[in-house]
């Protein structure tokens, strides 16, 4: 994850306001829109691959 100084991007009154809650720390502000897990790679599959292989191997005695 890459930072931005906030006084390049942000207006000098709302950097005012936020640092009435927090000065001098780094902050976390999130996406809008929330990406589901997995989605962006292919995790969320092979885990279900997987998960399915154990159970199918647990279910013949394996």
């Amino acid at each position: 994850m890459s930072y931005i100084s906030a006084e390049d991007i942000l207006p000098k009154e709302l950097i005012e306001t936020i640092q009435q809650y927090v000065s001098g720390k780094n902050i976390y502000i999130p996406c809008k829109e929330k990406k589901v897990w997995g989605s962006q790679t292919k995790t969320k599959q092979y885990y279900k691959e997987r998960n399915h292989e154990i159970c199918e191997n647990h279910k013949t005695g394996v």
